[in-house]
């Protein structure tokens, strides 16, 4: 039965109301704090297309709200597992504090939005994350009733738990009709008008040029108190040390810097005086290797292209059709990352780069977006030897720059090397860009990034030097045989732990036969072998069993 509040109870209620705070929590990121600040027991919507920067933005979030208000988050990330999360979070918190600070929902326990709900009434967070709303273990067949009632059982949630609920949500219709100053609303997201009646705030997303990220706040419940509902804000990604900051402006790159985060100060003296230097050869297609130009390497990364080349590479990114985009690339400019090239051949290198070009495809790294593969690779060890990192022209993979030392003879050593660096990342680098002399597509990249400062990849594994004094045997070669002969040799050598390699010309001369024989092949058995280099025991000792 409903009821009407006395009075006395009216007047109780409000006085309890003033003793607390109704303006929302400021972050910290000034330019953001006019226009949104986020309560607690309400829910609020994050909006962006795909890449916008959505997910990064709210683990950087998440790090200022520690930071200006001691509060903790809690991920329910449904698309990204708690390990690669808290990884994202150590460019803001030591690991001891992001342990700490953040909590992170085992998404392979939500199977029903039930257990969502479950998880939030566990927390101790001030802040909750559910990422993306596309993903959540609704279990119906969606429509706007059924979305109406998970919001409102999360709204419910936050209430209860006395929380600030921040949900995730992806735009289903075409966006290309914004204007650069206009951002996606409630209106514009999958599934029903539900998100927009009844989230308190609803703040759009939109990636500009040169890094810069647009907000807007499409809906505000408590205007003017909490923010101001059409305000908008302009913050520049620095892909860094993935921090939000106010714009560049010719004096001032100022970002809202973590306390915690060490930016590798390292500087690669040899590469300083040429580091805007690097020139390579450039065709007008890939097929006119002839008629080729020496241009700066620069003008390609800092995305300086026609406008008609520009447009022929967005014409591909809308193709999903993998031989039509092969066709239409043919026509693409092409370019030689190594160095400037006379001839297409090793003895036609003019100018050497000392840089490495490398290519990962989708094709070779199946379920893994170019967004994915940035985040892999500048989340890894491997990101201090980044040069450059950007989408390839269709889209469907990225492709990098990384500088190397040596001369053009220790290229290939120094591909292998990194080639099995990428693989111990879970990333396949595209073997075809061993070749010193390889074409590679222009393409551009808003979101690229660039270190001129990245530091110089010393490891190689180099081809076995072969000695002279070597025995050469002759005999008819059956690979798949030989391969097997060995192969029960080495598991007999593991097994046992022999040392069949005592002298370094042993160990010269075992390489030497694996590789001749069974060339990249041979590399894994020797490492197999060479594992064993510590033992005691001799190849004397070896009798080989049949009971494998």
């Amino acid at each position: 039965m409903g009821k009407i509040f006395s009075k006395q109870e009216l007047q109780q209620k409000y006085e309890s109301w003033k003793t607390t705070k109704h303006d929302g929590y400021r972050s910290g990121i000034d330019c953001l704090d006019e226009i949104i600040r986020f309560d607690k027991k309400t829910i609020n919507i994050i909006t962006a297309v795909a890449g916008a920067g959505k997910s990064t933005f709210l683990n950087y979030y998440a790090a200022m709200m520690w930071k200006t208000n001691g509060f903790k988050t809690l991920f329910i990330s449904l698309e990204m597992d708690a390990n690669r999360l808290l990884s994202q979070m150590l460019y803001y918190n030591t690991l001891d504090d992001a342990l700490d600070v953040y909590q992170y929902a085992d998404n392979s326990t939500l199977n029903t939005i039930d257990d969502v709900i479950e998880v939030i009434k566990q927390t101790d967070s001030d802040i909750v994350v559910v990422d993306p709303f596309n993903l959540l273990p609704i279990n119906k067949d969606i429509n706007t009733n059924v979305i109406g009632d998970v919001l409102r059982r999360l709204k419910d949630a936050a209430l209860q738990n006395d929380v600030i609920l921040i949900l995730v949500a992806h735009p289903s219709k075409n966006l290309t009709f914004l204007t650069d100053d206009d951002y996606p609303s409630g209106l514009d997201i999958n599934g029903s008008v539900n998100f927009n009646n009844m989230a308190d705030s609803v703040v759009g997303m939109r990636r500009q040029d040169n890094n810069n990220v647009l907000f807007g706040v499409a809906k505000l419940r408590n205007n003017i108190e909490q923010g101001q509902q059409g305000g908008t804000c302009i913050l520049h990604f620095n892909y860094n040390d993935k921090s939000f900051g106010q714009t560049k402006t010719n004096n001032d790159d100022k970002i809202y810097d973590m306390k915690y985060y060490k930016k590798d100060s390292l500087k690669n003296e040899a590469f300083q005086a040429i580091k805007n230097e690097y020139k390579v050869s450039y065709y007008n297609n890939c097929k006119d290797t002839l008629n080729s130009k020496e241009i700066a390497l620069k003008d390609i990364l800092n995305n300086n292209l026609t406008g008609d080349v520009k447009q022929k590479i967005d014409e591909i990114r809308n193709i999903d059709s993998i031989d039509e985009i092969k066709s239409l690339k043919q026509s693409l400019p092409a370019f030689t990352p190594a160095g400037t090239f006379t001839a297409r051949e090793k003895v036609g290198i003019n100018h050497y780069n000392n840089l490495v070009s490398i290519d990962i495809d989708a094709k070779d790294n199946s379920s893994i977006s170019t967004h994915q593969m940035k985040d892999i690779i500048l989340n890894s060890k491997l990101r201090q030897y980044i040069y450059y990192i950007g989408n390839s022209c269709s889209n469907k993979g990225v492709w990098g720059l990384i500088k190397i030392s040596g001369d053009k003879d220790d290229f290939s050593g120094h591909f292998k090397a990194l080639e099995k660096d990428f693989k111990e990342i879970g990333l396949v680098i595209d073997n075809s860009c061993k070749d010193i002399c390889r074409l590679r597509f222009v393409s551009y990249d808003l979101e690229r990034y660039l270190n001129e400062d990245s530091k110089i990849y010393q490891k190689s594994i180099n081809a076995p030097y072969i000695s002279n004094n070597a025995q050469i045997t002759t005999y008819t070669k059956d690979t798949a045989k030989d391969m097997q002969t060995v192969l029960n040799i080495v598991e007999d050598i593991e097994r046992k732990h022999l040392n069949i390699v005592e002298t370094h010309m042993d160990s010269v001369n075992v390489i030497n036969a694996l590789v001749n024989n069974f060339d990249e092949d041979g590399l894994p058995l020797w490492l197999r072998i060479r594992k064993r280099l510590q033992r005691k025991h001799s190849y004397k000792e070896i009798s080989l069993s049949n009971d494998k």
